[in-house]
């Protein structure tokens, strides 16, 4: 599939060889301000997209809507900010609609992009939180603080959680096997803790188990993981369980060998 828009490829090659002439100061240079103008244009031009869209959302909208206000906002995204007015509508109850953010499905007050929000669960998961903010905006992503990073990674967290506790939920409470994308005969199982300080002084264990059917060249088969901070034992081996039950099939596991504390 071409992606590209040929009328705005037009545009970008006049401006790029304007650069050019004037004499950018190498290739870096020349990459550099046409990579900025490219994603400061490609910003403007979803403001004035989202904006249209709203207009003719508002125009079709169901009988019994009216039109409240149109309000400013503002969506933090890998682009950089993009700034638009969207619509509000109000039925006859006086409840309020925000029918551009219902069709694109954008959180209610959420002013992160999900697209800038995965960027930041996925990064801020293995580096700080100020510098996976250094990193977006190196992208040439919106300028976000530490604690959106962090606020990004937690929900991010909080969701896979749910899943994991449906899941064990489900198995253990209702006998019903979370849907496996594979089966092993044997399953290895590796499990362990560490205690570490919480910033207000007190003490939780990270707790962290692996399954995996096998290893080749020393890396485990199919792995599948798990890990929680301050979960009790209890609760935390049944979301495990349930865990390795949607990578395995557990009715067609004859075998678990497990490498834990207390092993021999």
């Amino acid at each position: 599939m071409n992606l590209t828009a040929p009328a705005a490829v037009a545009a970008f090659e006049a401006a790029f060889l304007d650069m050019l002439r004037e004499g950018p100061g190498g290739f870096g240079a020349f990459e550099s301000e046409a990579r900025s103008v490219a994603l400061a244009s490609c910003a403007e031009a979803m403001s004035r997209a989202l904006e249209a869209r709203d207009r003719e959302l508002a125009a079709s909208r169901p009988k019994g809507l009216r039109v409240h206000s149109r309000r400013p906002s503002a969506l933090a995204t890998m682009c950089g900010d993009v700034r638009f007015r969207r619509t509000v509508l109000v039925d006859g109850a006086g409840l309020t609609r925000y029918p551009l953010d219902e069709e694109l499905d954008l959180p209610a007050g959420d002013r992160v992009s999900p697209s800038a929000r995965s960027f930041l669960a996925t990064c801020g998961a293995d580096v700080p939180f100020a510098r996976t903010a250094e990193l977006m905006a190196i992208a040439g992503g919106s300028p976000v603080s530490a604690t959106t990073v962090m606020d990004s990674v937690r929900s991010a967290g909080e969701a896979v959680a749910g899943i994991e506790r449906a899941r064990a939920r489900d198995l253990f409470r209702d006998g019903v096997a979370p849907r496996a994308d594979s089966a092993a005969e044997e399953v290895l199982v590796e499990a362990d803790g560490t205690w570490v300080r919480m910033r207000d002084g007190s003490m939780a264990e990270v707790k962290a188990v692996v399954a995996y059917a096998g290893k080749e060249e020393g890396r485990g088969v199919e792995p599948v993981r798990l890990g929680c901070v301050g979960e009790a034992p209890g609760d935390f081996r049944g979301r495990a369980v349930a865990q390795v039950g949607s990578r395995f099939d557990l009715a067609r596991v004859e075998r678990v060998r497990l490498g834990t504390d207390g092993e021999a």
